[in-house]
């Protein structure tokens, strides 16, 4: 009948109408923005690239006689732990894999910048390390790394950078300033970028990897301030980055600088102050030796020995460049390994090996010497071999002792070394793998 043909037409042209769709059935369907094949569960947390689809009606019995007289819309939206850029919600992202991130993008050989953004997005859900320094295994790395190794150029513009600058997602900021700088530092236009970021910024995974980024151009105002700042931070990681960007040459001669590292010298944080112990000696400014000095003469302190000893050491060492001197550094430093007696502890084994290298860069080493007349080769020789021969100190750096005389000390130290060897006894409770370390470093010559 005319009526029923009407009908059937009606329902024909509404049906071909609707975007192809799976519902609820678990049937996949193509996304046609990345060629990805996804599967909508119909949950409303979960996202596809496509709009909205409006699902096809089940077509058995139960579905007609339940949803007979309702006309509701099954919308695939993002929640607010989802971050909409990424283009995937973090439910989809935690059950893929790498390549199904490469899948989304149409031409691996030609990646556009949406692409690449969507790509970059996706580290919104890449948790950071509980230091900051480096991010947890995640399937974005995966994704950069496999298409890297199959020769992909993947875009990274200023568009970019300055999109990821500007997210609201922390770990998409963090990363943005990751890529900040290079070989020879930070940029004008990226010094003002930053800053004007930072004037806002909060969370302490961005302001650690703001600090890495340009900790080295501290000369400019804006991020010397930036960088004083944070050292006041609540957040001990933002600390310690602050204390690494301090310590350096860097820093040398800018106000508040040598101030900022003797105040975190005493942070309540063991590893913020044995970063500031350690890199305080770049500043090379005399005001920081008291303390390292007070730190060494105190053995329930020894846990920070070697980081002060170390900073010593770049005052009066200044190991590779050897362009400063300073005569009272050197001078604690050897009165240090020379106390007696020594035991396991003290002096700190890794110690013995602070000023092990020379620098073989031109002839900086032979000119450092002549301006550092404090410096005693005899003297430091005949410390090393005080220490090798003394079985009280920790072996390790007896064995440390013994390398530096092997390999720089003179012709009558390396036999003065060999008498030592040949009368150490049994009784000696390093002469086993002392007299291995020795046979060893005789057969390397």
């Amino acid at each position: 009948m005319m009526w029923k043909k009407v009908i059937s037409m009606l329902l024909v042209a509404a049906m071909l109408a609707m975007p192809i769709g799976c519902g609820k059935d678990g049937n996949k369907d193509k996304d046609t923005t990345s060629g990805v094949e996804t599967t909508d569960t119909g949950d409303d947390s979960a996202e596809t690239d496509a709009p909205p689809k409006t699902p096809v009606p089940k077509e058995d019995k139960e579905t007609k006689e339940s949803d007979k007289d309702t006309d509701t819309e099954n919308e695939t939206d993002f929640s607010d732990d989802d971050y909409e850029p990424a283009q995937v919600t973090k439910k989809e992202y935690e059950s893929m894999s790498a390549q199904d991130l490469i899948d989304r993008i149409k031409d691996v050989k030609n990646i556009t910048e949406d692409e690449a953004l969507a790509l970059y997005s996706t580290y919104a859900y890449a948790n950071y390390t509980e230091d900051f320094y480096g991010r947890e295994e995640n399937i974005t790395d995966e994704a950069f790394k496999i298409l890297k190794d199959d020769g992909c150029k993947i875009p990274y513009t200023t568009t970019i950078r300055d999109n990821m600058l500007h997210s609201e997602n922390a770990n998409v900021r963090a990363y943005a300033f990751t890529t900040i700088g290079g070989l020879f530092g930070t940029s004008s236009e990226e010094e003002k970028m930053a800053e004007e970021v930072l004037a806002k910024e909060t969370e302490p995974v961005v302001l650690f990897a703001a600090l890495r980024s340009l900790g080295g151009a501290v000369s400019n105002p804006a991020v010397a301030e930036f960088v004083l700042n944070m050292t006041e931070h609540e957040n001990a990681n933002v600390r310690k980055q602050a204390a690494l960007a301090i310590g350096s040459e860097w820093a040398m001669g800018i106000d508040g600088m040598v101030d900022a590292i003797l105040k975190l010298l005493g942070d309540e944080d063991e590893e913020v102050r044995t970063c500031a112990y350690k890199y305080a000696g770049r500043l090379h400014d005399d005001r920081v030796i008291d303390p390292l000095e007070e730190v060494l003469k105190d053995s329930s302190l020894v846990r920070f020995h070697d980081a002060c000893i170390t900073s010593l050491t770049y005052m009066w060492y200044d190991y590779p460049s050897h362009r400063y001197t300073n005569e009272r550094a050197y001078r604690i430093t050897i009165d240090y390994l020379s106390q007696k007696p020594r035991n396991g502890d003290i002096p700190y084994w890794t110690t013995v090996g602070a000023f092990r290298s020379a620098s073989s860069m031109g002839t900086s080493y032979e000119d450092w010497k002549k301006e550092a007349t404090y410096f005693d080769e005899a003297e430091i020789n005949n410390l090393m071999l005080d220490i090798v021969a003394d079985q009280d100190a920790d072996r390790r750096g007896r064995e440390i002792a013994m390398k530096y005389i092997m390999e720089r000390g003179d012709d009558a130290s390396k036999e003065s070394l060999k008498n030592i060897m040949e009368n150490m006894t049994e009784d000696d409770p390093g002469q086993f793998l002392m007299s291995h370390t020795y046979e060893a470093l005789i057969n390397k010559e």
